[in-house]
């Protein structure tokens, strides 16, 4: 399975469109988008967004916390919200939960941890794929430019719970990268408003390759 990795598009729908010209060649088994598809946007934007990633492949979604909650109401052939879901695609088990912690700035979609940690237990394995917003505890990825670790602890103990292959995040824009967590590869692609995104080679292994696109 050959997945594209996106968070934080931010509502910047010309780069997601830059970005799709850009791997129009390559072939993609389905694109995950971990949250923050619009900037404090609504239903319409979002559809409008995640609809034009379909030119590559079928796109499983969560929000993030400045989504507001009727894009959780989306639900298209081609586009599937994984919130609070468990889901199968082409063979592929993939779990989602978005939004956020708590943060400083009030944004629409933030949960206290034991909101997120009641969604999260309800996953039953096996799991290939956790798709969520916010990046678990404790690793690298949940670091921010000033040192905080602004990641979420009912998150990181759904990834030891459960051991999915991979657990595709973001949020934390400036923690772009990859990090282990046992037996799982945690991703976070970096802000896609800024042109950067993750391929992700599902096989006997798992294969990351952070990219990004020219954005002249």
């Amino acid at each position: 399975m050959r997945l594209l990795h996106l968070s934080d598009i931010h509502g910047r729908l010309s780069v997601v469109r830059r970005i799709v010209r850009s791997l129009l060649s390559e072939d993609f088994d389905l694109v995950v988008v971990s949250g923050d598809v619009t900037d404090y946007g609504h239903y319409e934007e979002a559809l409008t967004i995640l609809e034009s990633l379909t030119e590559l492949a079928p796109v499983v979604f969560v929000h993030g916390n400045c989504d507001f909650d009727d894009v959780l109401e989306i639900s298209r052939d081609n586009v599937i919200c994984a919130h609070r879901r468990k889901l199968s695609v082409k063979g592929l088990v993939i779990a989602g939960v978005g939004g956020s912690t708590i943060t400083p700035f009030a944004t629409p979609s933030e949960y206290p941890e034991e909101v997120l940690s009641r969604w999260l237990d309800a996953i039953e394995p096996p799991v290939h794929v956790l798709l969520t917003h916010v990046p678990p505890k404790g690793t690298p990825l949940a670091v921010t430019m000033t040192g905080i670790d602004a990641g979420s602890e009912a998150v990181r103990r759904a990834v030891e719970r459960l051991q999915p292959a991979v657990c595709c995040c973001g949020h934390i824009h400036e923690a772009r990268g990859t990090a282990r967590l046992g037996a799982t590869v945690i991703v976070n692609p970096g802000p896609a408003a800024g042109g950067y995104f993750a391929v992700i080679e599902l096989d006997s292994e798992v294969n990351v390759e952070l990219r990004r696109v020219s954005m002249r």
